[in-house]
């Protein structure tokens, strides 16, 4: 290819064969790394620093979900925290608080396929300490995710972390 560019910054390509009769009138040759610096611009630093906050904002997002479903400690054992998981808990106490006469207990299976046996008032606990640890981990998130639409430089930006 036989790159050009006139006086407007009108840029012109034609192919190797083409003749200078076939050329338009007036135009001066530029390299093909001309012709690309010209066609593709390097980006600005805002365009960077913004690429780079849409970059870091998925990485929290992939944190958060890996954090939601990699469990909650309760009373030292690790109980599944999916949302599956918790659809079944909020069941399991919607079930206790609709037939408090009928359920005197309620079983669970924590992460290491142990048993623990609850009374209804010790679920309710567990079910509100899951509902704490997925608010807790979602505003964590939320928070992070501020400070990078916030961030001013690539420095600050790589400054924000998932810390446990």
């Amino acid at each position: 290819m036989k790159y050009f560019i006139d006086k407007n910054k009108q840029i012109y390509a034609y192919e190797d064969e083409a003749t200078d009769k076939q050329i338009k009138e007036g135009l001066t040759p530029i390299s093909e790394e001309e012709f690309n610096a010209l066609i593709n611009p390097p980006k600005s630093k805002e365009e960077l620093l913004n690429e780079a906050k849409e970059l870091k904002i998925n990485e929290i997002n992939k944190t958060k979900e890996k954090v939601l479903n990699g469990g909650f400690s309760f009373e030292g054992k690790i109980y599944q925290s999916s949302n599956e998981d918790q659809l079944r808990i909020n069941g399991a106490v919607t079930n206790a608080l609709v037939n408090p006469n009928l359920i005197p207990y309620i079983d669970w299976i924590a992460l290491d396929n142990t048993t623990t046996r609850f009374s209804v008032e010790e679920f309710k606990l567990f079910a509100s300490s899951m509902a704490y640890f997925i608010q807790q981990t979602i505003f964590k998130a939320k928070d992070l995710k501020e400070k990078i639409r916030n961030a001013i430089s690539l420095e600050e930006l790589n400054s924000i972390t998932w810390e446990d």
